[in-house]
């Protein structure tokens, strides 16, 4: 035989024997089929499980991975934007296979939300009302969004907006993103690129790190950092004039305002609807937020007080008098010695909870 047809054949088989292998591989892999429409309650999420089926133990595990939540009108989820979401959640893609290209999401029926400017209106922060789309200055430069405005259009801003929502879960309601405009435009979208967004610090934090990757369907790949910063819009306690220690916390001394807050700032801030019975402990200065650090509730017993300490041993209640050791409100446990031993051998602190001005009780 012809040495030349020789190798010609064997090359032939080869690339056969090859061919077989990569359809065998293809044919072995987990797969994860988008399905044409589903039907999802408003405000509910949407997991993998209730967008796509799924072939394979790999593609299973990934079943109740949040990819999206329902909304009140029809929106599609694509599968790039599927793709994205399971990396974030650390899924390792290579060995499964996407079929579909998006999944139609309609409400529904009978449950879509009213959509009336009333009913947008969030309950937060306990009883605050913040309406959807209003909006409070900001720094020269740095723009404010709304993520739960943002539709889910698998955009740059789209994906960071979805991320910080679902860190922030029920603490989204009243959440805001402030980014600078120089940003925004660098992340704004192009036609034919795909985009992933990769985070680079933590989700719940006072200022977060993203990196957008743009991949188009011809050239070079482009990764851009991105800093966000939550801001939450809410009700806070502010000082009206210069406010001295020991100043009850009232109408006369503070009033509410809605204000733009850090992190930091809201999870310090004091209700502004749980002060009654409250006097500053510190001075503020008008026009201040305060913080719960700086109110306190009036003491119902205060040092050197002669107060009435009862003990129950069994059936039989024993009362005493006891002088405090320390001040405190009621629910606080402080340190008391008997009535008379200041000066005795006998001498010694007793623990007891404070129930009431003037009381308080053994347990």
């Amino acid at each position: 035989m012809n040495i030349a047809i020789y190798i010609s054949r064997l090359a032939s088989r080869c690339a056969a024997i090859s061919a077989i292998a990569v359809i065998s591989a293809v044919s072995n892999a987990d797969t994860i089929r988008m399905v044409p429409s589903v039907r999802i309650a408003s405000g509910k999420e949407i997991t993998l499980a209730d967008l796509a089926d799924l072939d394979g133990a790999d593609a299973e595990s990934l079943a109740t991975t949040v990819v999206g939540r329902g909304e009140n009108g029809a929106f599609e989820i694509g599968v790039d934007r599927v793709r994205q979401q399971l990396v974030v959640a650390g899924a390792n893609l290579r060995k499964i296979e996407f079929i579909g290209e998006k999944t139609v999401v309609r409400p529904l029926r009978g449950t879509v939300a009213d959509t009336t400017d009333a009913a947008r209106t969030i309950a937060c922060n306990g009883g605050l009302g913040v309406t959807a789309g209003t909006m409070a200055s900001t720094a020269p430069g740095m723009r404010l969004i709304d993520p739960a405005k943002q539709p889910a259009t698998g955009t740059p801003l789209a994906i960071i907006c979805e991320m910080v929502r679902n860190a922030f879960g029920a603490d989204a309601c009243d959440l805001r993103l402030e980014m600078s405009a120089d940003q925004l435009e660098k992340i704004a979208p192009v036609a034919g690129v795909r985009y992933e967004v990769a985070k680079k610090s933590a989700l719940r934090s006072a200022r977060i790190e993203f990196e957008v990757i743009g991949r188009p369907s011809t050239g070079t790949e482009t990764r851009t950092r991105i800093r966000v910063n939550p801001r939450f819009e809410r009700e806070v306690l502010v000082a009206r004039a210069d406010v001295r220690r020991g100043v009850r916390a009232d109408g006369e001394s503070t009033t509410i305002e809605t204000r733009m807050l850090t992190l930091d700032e809201a999870s310090d801030a004091v209700d502004p609807h749980k002060i009654s019975e409250t006097t500053f402990i510190r001075a503020k200065s008008k026009g201040a937020t305060i913080d719960r650090t700086d109110i306190a509730r009036e003491n119902d017993i205060h040092r050197h007080e002669t107060v009435t300490v009862r003990r129950e041993v069994g059936m039989v209640a024993i009362e005493f008098e006891a002088i405090a050791l320390e001040d405190g409100t009621a629910g606080d446990i402080i340190a008391f010695e008997k009535a008379g031993t200041r000066h005795s051998r006998d001498r010694r602190p007793i623990s007891a909870e404070i129930v009431g001005p003037g009381r308080a009780v053994i347990r």
